[in-house]
């Protein structure tokens, strides 16, 4: 009986030791995913701030051109307002 009985422990041991290995590989797995998550936000994030920067020289830009238009219009205005007391 003492070969049964140590049969049975082995089998039983066995058995916790594969439950025990399949849960590590479950929770390397588990770690993976996670970490293949947070580089994703991590990319995405990146993303947007290039974005943001983009958007933000767009913008500058924008406001740049704005200033000579309204510079162009104030000098065309003085003109045409020295151009009406001339002719007045």
């Amino acid at each position: 009986m003492t070969n049964n009985e140590s049969s049975s422990e082995q089998g039983e041991q066995s058995s916790i030791e594969f439950g025990l290995q399949l849960q590590l590989i479950a929770s390397i797995i588990g770690i993976i995913s996670q970490s293949l998550s947070i580089l994703a936000i991590l990319d995405a994030i990146e993303e947007s701030k290039v974005a943001l920067k983009k958007e933000k020289q767009y913008q500058s830009k924008f406001d740049e051109q704005l200033k000579n238009l309204q510079l162009q219009i104030d000098q065309l205005t003085t003109e045409l307002a020295t151009l009406k007391s001339t002719n007045q």
